[in-house]
């Protein structure tokens, strides 16, 4: 197996947790999850933007630390793993993971992929 493919269990992980998210934390009105792709000669960025609830900035990168939630149970499920696990695993990959947000507004999470491991397909 070439180090430079994507293990396709990797991928799908991270594209679950994103979008498990976007839909998770969303307004009273119905969810709406944008998903793109866009390829560079620097690799490959893929960004799923919804029109949910939003982050605070000062939270953006804290967001992204093991257990971290900003909100209680009662308000929306979960343990607060799986976008330290995003992290993790797009870390292995050679990439970056980020959130732009407007509170109350939505969030865009983005993650690229460097042009070694975005070129290849994502193996199974």
């Amino acid at each position: 197996m070439p180090d430079e493919l994507v293990p396709q269990a990797q991928f799908v992980l991270v594209l679950r947790n994103l979008i498990s998210n976007a839909i998770k934390f969303r307004r009273k009105t119905a969810p709406l999850v944008i998903i793109e792709f866009k390829q560079s000669e620097q690799g490959c960025v893929c960004s799923i933007k919804d029109n949910g609830i939003g982050i605070q900035k000062k939270y953006a990168d804290k967001i992204f630390d093991m257990f971290q939630r900003l909100h209680s149970d009662i308000d929306y499920s979960g343990n607060g793993i799986g976008l330290a696990v995003c992290k993790k695993v797009v870390d292995h990959w050679g990439g970056k993971i980020w959130v732009e947000s407007e509170y109350g507004k939505g969030a865009t999470f983005s993650f690229n992929l460097p042009a070694t491991k975005a070129t290849n397909s994502v193996r199974s």
